[in-house]
């Protein structure tokens, strides 16, 4: 794109952004999947796959809005709200309930509860970057189709 005259540059900003935000999606998508594939987890709960859902009608709507289509399905914006902060509240819990085998003087720390706080470490903290980035894409080509529009 960058070979291409100036003329024919259009919303090179704008563009170079979606495919960054793509890029970074996979990575994320490629972490998660690398931390499973590697270590025993837990099942799916209900708010990873409400997240998971959202994610996936995010960028759905990101397709729909270059395509002019309309989104059949959407999930709650507060579902997904509550989902995120349930993981992140699972999180906490293994985390304050580690703080406080510390206190008692337990400090030994098995496999199974640092597997646990790394599991919901980094999905909580995935999760959520994972809709933000959707929501980033989604933001992005609804203005690429904007600016598309108005050139037209």
């Amino acid at each position: 794109m960058t070979q291409d005259p100036k003329s024919k540059q259009k919303e090179y900003p704008l563009i170079y952004e979606i495919v960054t935000l793509n890029q970074t999606m996979i990575s994320a998508i490629a972490s998660i999947g690398n931390f499973i594939v590697n270590h025993k987890t837990t099942p799916a709960s209900k708010e990873f796959d409400v997240l998971i859902k959202k994610i996936s009608n995010t960028l759905q709507m990101s397709v729909d809005s270059l395509d002019h289509s309309q989104i059949k399905q959407k999930i709650a914006e507060d579902l997904a709200e509550d989902a995120q902060e349930k993981l992140l509240g699972k999180y906490q819990e293994l985390s304050n309930l580690r703080d406080e085998n510390i206190r008692k003087g337990n400090t030994e720390l098995d496999t199974e509860t640092l597997h646990g706080l790394q599991e919901a470490y980094l999905i909580s903290n995935h999760m959520s970057w994972l809709k933000s980035l959707s929501e980033n894409l989604k933001k992005a080509t609804e203005r690429y189709r904007s600016s598309i529009e108005d050139a037209q």
